[in-house]
């Protein structure tokens, strides 16, 4: 069995789904082949699972890894220089 780790970068309304690798590299799939609850940012595994003539695809959602990664990209926001705060005449 093969298994890849995935973010889901976006869900389209034409029933598609963008999936990014950890390279950056993007990919469409049908937004049917995803657990229902799956969102924008969700970590995705996938793992394929070849027999014979037969293939199958096992997707589920890493939800750990998603909440881990949420974590740390607001750790990140929070620890970006703030501007100042008030009106700004230009």
């Amino acid at each position: 069995m093969s298994r890849q780790t995935y973010i889901i970068d976006r869900l389209e309304d034409n029933g598609w789904t963008v999936l990014e690798r950890e390279d950056g590299q993007t990919f469409n799939v049908p937004s049917d082949w995803l657990p229902e609850e799956a969102q924008d940012g969700h970590v995705l595994t996938l793992e394929a699972e070849v027999s014979g003539k037969e293939s199958r695809l096992h997707v589920a959602l890493g939800e750990e890894e998603t909440k881990r990664r949420r974590e740390a990209a607001k750790a990140r926001w929070d620890s970006l220089p703030k501007g100042p705060e008030g009106d700004i005449e230009l």
